[in-house]
């Protein structure tokens, strides 16, 4: 009796983890922002006009990546990379917060990876339609699409082996379940019954990242979440995130992102919080 080879793709389970977030996707129109920042997410603008000057710009330190901003273009900036962005009045753009996950945490981008840019006319016809969609969970997957297939495209040269240790993928569970401006890689150490040294030396092998600076990555992808809440004060969101003080979280966001909590809320609170509610955490601000 001959059986037929089967074309075998049940491998395809151990991957389903793969996760894109979207923390932010706002479009902005007629606006100035100067700021050299580090963002926790990679970031992809989309512009629809530009400034008619070419003046406006990305420039990425530690690469040669320095593009002014243009009609009809495409800019990716990987997760951590810093960054200077110009943008002038004139310059309208879909601009994306997102992460790209194996692990939680634990982005396919990184700093290692290339800025690029390239042409975007496809995509910004595509947005113009998703924008418009009523249906919100539509409108949700449509832009999960969008991005996945722009990812597939955009391949990442040094993308992770996946196959990691299990005790260290239950570390990145208890860090999201419990993690806050409190923890160290000592205590990591110690839940382990190991040395911080022997941590730290497998983590970076593991996951391509020190287990210090993963917690600080957490730490402002928290922050960046809960600093959409508009009923939350920055001090309540410090008190949240485990800081001793309002000014330990300031100096921590600060020395992170290029940005204080409070310039951060501004600059990236959603457009769906009504004008009313951004007003009153306004006045609760400067309290």
């Amino acid at each position: 009796m001959h059986i037929p080879d089967i074309d075998d793709k049940s491998y395809l389970r151990n991957h389903n983890w793969a996760n894109a977030v979207v923390l932010h996707l706002l479009r902005k129109e007629r606006m100035r922002f100067h700021q050299l920042c580090v963002f926790p997410y990679n970031i992809l603008v989309l512009v629809l006009e530009d400034d008619g000057r070419a003046e406006s710009y990305i420039r990425a330190e530690n690469q040669t990546f320095f593009r002014p901003l243009l009609r009809g273009r495409y800019y990716f900036i990987p997760t951590g990379c810093r960054a200077e962005y110009l943008l002038l009045p004139g310059i309208r753009y879909y601009t994306f917060h997102v992460g790209f996950e194996f692990h939680p945490g634990i982005d396919f981008y990184s700093n290692q990876e290339p800025c690029c840019d390239g042409d975007a006319s496809e995509m910004i016809e595509k947005m113009d339609e998703i924008w418009k969609e009523e249906d919100e969970l539509h409108q949700s997957c449509a832009v999960r699409a969008l991005l996945l297939d722009f990812f597939l495209k955009h391949w990442p040269r040094h993308r992770p082996d996946l196959r990691r240790s299990h005790e260290l993928v239950q570390l990145l569970g208890f860090i999201h379940e419990h993690g806050n401006a409190e923890m160290t890689v000592e205590s990591l150490a110690e839940r382990l019954s190991i040395h911080p040294d022997t941590l730290t030396r497998k983590f970076k092998l593991a996951f391509g990242v020190l287990p210090k600076e993963y917690l600080n990555n957490f730490l402002v992808r928290r922050a960046s979440g809960l600093l959409q809440r508009p009923e939350l004060s920055i001090r309540e969101v410090a008190r949240e995130l485990g800081f001793r003080s309002e000014y330990y979280f300031s100096r921590f966001m600060k020395k992170r992102t290029g940005f204080s909590p409070g310039t951060y809320r501004k600059n990236f609170l959603t457009s769906h919080v009504s004008q009313q509610e951004a007003e009153r955490f306004k006045r609760r601000e400067t309290r």
